[in-house]
């Protein structure tokens, strides 16, 4: 990501660069003639262009820099219960495998399809969150 952001700005800069070349040798020198104040501030309203093109750019940049660790913690945890799901556990372990601390809970909740089929999903959902709090809240941070 890093490197497009750059690719982006060289570009912005290398346009407006050109566009600053050919406004000033097109139109301002042969209006103005070779007038030092007249090219210092449109290299003054070209740069000021520049900044305002990068600060779009960085603007994205961190907007997607945003959405992008949401997306990654939305794909690590459970949407109904807020607990890790079992991909973020294959991934963790695969990071830990030096480690030399690590624990693992797998819950089963006996005869939960059952409980399911009988009064509905719904419910069951609200079994599971209310579950859920019950282990977040039990567990130590590290």
């Amino acid at each position: 990501m890093k490197y497009r952001v750059k690719l982006e700005i060289f570009i912005s800069i290398l346009v407006l660069s050109i566009l600053n070349g050919l406004v000033l040798s097109k139109v301002i020198v042969p209006i103005y003639g070779v007038s030092l104040l007249h090219c210092t501030l449109i290299a003054m309203v070209f740069g000021l262009l520049y900044y305002l093109s990068f600060l779009r750019i960085y603007s994205k940049y961190n907007l997607l820099k945003e959405i992008n660790k949401r997306l990654i913690t939305e794909l690590k945890i459970d949407e109904l219960t807020g607990l890790f799901n079992r991909g973020t556990l294959d991934l963790d372990l695969k990071k830990t495998l030096d480690s030399l601390v690590y624990s693992a809970i797998f819950i089963d909740i006996d005869d939960f399809r059952n409980f399911n089929n009988e009064y509905g999903h719904s419910v069951g959902d609200k079994v599971l969150v209310d579950v859920s709090k019950t282990i977040k809240h039990n567990i130590r941070e590290n």
